[in-house]
């Protein structure tokens, strides 16, 4: 069967290309696009990426696009592959090639409750008719923490549109859901920076070669006072970032534990390293940048820890971090540290990582290990709390929602063969309701 596809609009997501040709080729429903496009009427690509195309339209668009300029340049690829390596963007951008599951291919953390919409510019879409005779879906718009179009200064508005995955997918053409409306303008300076800063970050051309990002942020850091000697103050550094970007008022701001894991190189999240970035004032040359010496990495390397020796008055030390450190574990243990407020279970490794000290240097610190003392736990008990706040979670704003323990399990993300071990601890954490809810979805599994 011949398809006829319209041309590709700038920065267009895919999803929105896909829209205008149910529109263009006389499609009834989304199921009837959707038989022609993919390759089962059940699949469920999700807006931000491609889809599984069936062979007949993988063959008629490669005529048109390869998949690789569709993916890179038309999903939202860029924001989760940017800051990968570069094996590990050529195998995430193959995986999603051959259809895997997005999500298994690169990490894409939940969305705020403010961001579970698509959304669009009132007069970027009044452009795109002048222009072109309809309005569209743009990339741009959707960047996770940028709620500003930095072009026309003005905030991004809600559709009615669900970018959150559905269990019924549907196509929803830009034309018939972007309203026209009167674009209320924004003066905040700072927040139109940091749009215009992830924004243009987000479509520059990825680099076709690793970058050592966890380097260009120290080498930057060198002489500030986020650097104790050759150490850095991370503590100090995330409080400020954190009341920065909380002025600022973005929606989902990086927690002390995102930026730890981002400067141990365990974390590639773009929303996170743009906002250290933004707030050190690196341009994004210097940032994408790879001409970084092998001196100034080991150096970066070399500054993880604080060493024992360094530390010269432990008291001062102590007394110094225990109200940080407080907030640190209790960010942790209930999830507010976390962008999905999954709690966890607070570590002797994280801790030490934290503080930057080793295990026999803690014992030196009474008050941080008093406060650590009230967080301590087995990992039954962990796995008890946060099969509670996947429940209660997933029975935010529907009461009557059926749950099953699959649900349960993705959430919290304990296995089914730690239930029996957990179970005694559910009573601490869950009312009477919850728990025997929770003990009867076990029961059927």
């Amino acid at each position: 069967m011949k398809l006829y596809f319209p041309e590709i609009y700038p920065d267009e997501l895919v999803y929105s290309w896909f829209c205008r040709y149910m529109v263009y080729s006389g499609c009834i429903s989304s199921k009837a696009a959707i038989a022609q496009l993919l390759y089962s009427t059940k699949s469920n690509p999700g807006i931000e990426s491609i889809g599984h195309l069936n062979k007949n339209a993988e063959e008629q668009i490669e005529q048109l696009y390869t998949l690789d300029t569709l993916i890179v340049g038309h999903t939202m690829f860029p924001q989760y592959a940017r800051f990968l390596s570069l094996q590990k963007q050529k195998e995430a951008l193959e995986k999603i090639k051959k259809y895997d599951d997005p999500h298994k291919a690169v990490t894409i953390l939940p969305r705020s409750d403010k961001e579970k919409y698509l959304r669009y510019c009132p007069l970027c879409a009044k452009e795109d008719r002048a222009i072109y005779g309809e309005t569209y879906w743009h990339r741009q718009h959707q960047i996770r923490n940028v709620d500003i179009c930095p072009a026309h200064q003005c905030r991004l508005e809600n559709s009615v549109v669900s970018a959150v995955t559905q269990r019924i997918f549907r196509f929803y053409p830009a034309e018939m859901e972007v309203k026209d409306i009167t674009p209320v303008f924004v003066a905040d300076k700072d927040k139109i920076g940091f749009a215009k800063y992830a924004v243009d970050l987000f479509k520059t051309a990825i680099v076709q070669e690793d970058v050592q990002i966890r380097a260009v942020i120290f080498d930057v850091m060198v002489g500030t006072k986020y650097m104790r000697g050759q150490h850095r103050n991370m503590a100090q550094f995330a409080d400020d970032l954190q009341a920065y970007f909380e002025k600022m008022g973005i929606n989902t701001i990086v927690s002390m534990n995102q930026v730890q894991r981002v400067m141990l190189g365990e974390s590639s999240e773009f929303s996170a390293i743009c906002q250290i970035a933004y707030f050190l004032g690196i341009k994004l040359d210097d940032l994408l940048k790879s001409n970084i010496t092998e001196e100034k990495v080991i150096l970066e390397q070399k500054s993880h820890y604080v060493k024992n020796r360094v530390i010269g008055d432990w008291k001062k030390f102590d007394k110094e971090n225990v109200v940080r450190f407080e907030k640190f574990c209790r960010g942790i243990y209930d999830g507010t540290a976390k962008e999905d407020g999954r709690p966890e279970r607070v570590s002797e490794r994280m801790i030490y990582r934290y503080l930057g000290v080793t295990s026999y240097g803690f014992k030196n610190m009474p008050e941080c290990m008093n406060v650590y003392k009230k967080y301590v736990e087995s990992y039954e008990e962990s796995w008890a709390r946060k099969v509670v706040w996947a429940y209660k979670k997933l029975k935010e704003g529907d009461e009557n929602r059926n749950i099953c323990w699959s649900d349960l399990r993705k959430l919290s993300g304990v296995k089914k063969k730690y239930s029996v071990d957990m179970c005694i601890y559910l009573k601490q954490y869950a009312d009477k309701a919850t728990y025997d809810s929770i003990m009867q979805l076990l029961k059927k599994n």
